[in-house]
């Protein structure tokens, strides 16, 4: 993740120390996501296993080791060392039988509960020469994005540049576009600006307000992005966000094009 970090240094990257055994693991990390609300979570190889549960956000599973137990060569008994040292200096962890069982009630639950919403906003990336782990059958049996890259089961700096961090840029950008009386309403939003569209396309026009994102988030009493597109689609055309934006004081920029295709 520290690649992450460096190609994308406006963002914030969070990648904590997870616990060794599952049963642990699953939920700190949904204690997390419901704490800060990630816009996309990258989870590779047990890590992709992991991100796959996490319902409700969008997920990008690189090279997902959903069959884990079934590998006798990769998780048995055992001391190993960690990648890198943990945060708390820890270099190593131990694998016991218990947590290897664990890991089998987790691969037989794992892909319980999934809605139309997940199917729709997990990735699923494989590598053509992943000698450890090829899970694109599973993955494929409950969802539909899947993405084929040059590499290996382990990721290195030009697969993340390349591959990783423009799906991210993709997915952080919402866009969603809506009908509204005759004109087709499109609303884009990231964590840093929000933008609405009216076009009219009988007369080749388009309104477009470049609004402060977190102005409207403040105004509609929303924390996160999701509740905030769902509130904007539900209640506003353009010319009632307009009103909405003067009257709460919200920073916003207006534009009128014509023939703008």
């Amino acid at each position: 993740m520290r690649t992450l970090k460096e190609l994308l240094p406006d963002w914030t990257v969070i990648a904590p120390d997870i616990p060794v055994d599952p049963k642990d693991a699953l939920p700190f990390l949904k204690e997390l996501c419901q704490k800060e609300q990630p816009d996309v979570i990258v989870g590779t190889s047990m890590g992709g296993m992991y991100a796959q549960q996490l319902r409700g956000f969008k997920r990008i599973c690189v090279n997902p080791a959903f069959d884990l137990p079934q590998h006798k060569d990769i998780l048995y008994e055992g001391t190993f060392d960690f990648f890198n040292p943990r945060k708390n200096g820890e270099t190593t962890f131990i694998i016991t039988h218990e947590i290897i069982s664990h890991f089998a009630e987790m691969e037989a639950h794992q892909f319980d509960g999934i809605t139309d919403e997940d199917r729709d906003n997990v990735y699923g990336l494989f590598a053509d020469n992943d000698t450890t782990v090829n899970c694109e059958d599973i993955f494929r049996k409950y969802y539909k994005n899947v993405i084929h890259f040059r590499g290996e089961h382990r990721l290195n700096r030009q697969v993340i540049e390349e591959v990783i961090v423009p799906l991210v840029q993709e997915l952080v950008q919402r866009e969603y576009r809506w009908e509204d009386n005759g004109y087709t309403c499109v609303f884009k939003v990231d964590r840093q600006s929000a933008s609405f569209e009216e076009i009219d396309r009988l007369d080749f026009s388009r309104y477009l307000l470049q609004i402060d994102v977190q102005g409207l988030m403040k105004a509609l009493h929303v924390s996160d992005l999701r509740q905030l597109v769902e509130e904007v689609k539900d209640h506003f055309s353009f010319g009632i966000m307009e009103h909405f934006l003067k009257k709460n004081g919200i920073a916003y920029s207006t534009y009128y094009e014509t023939n703008f295709d």
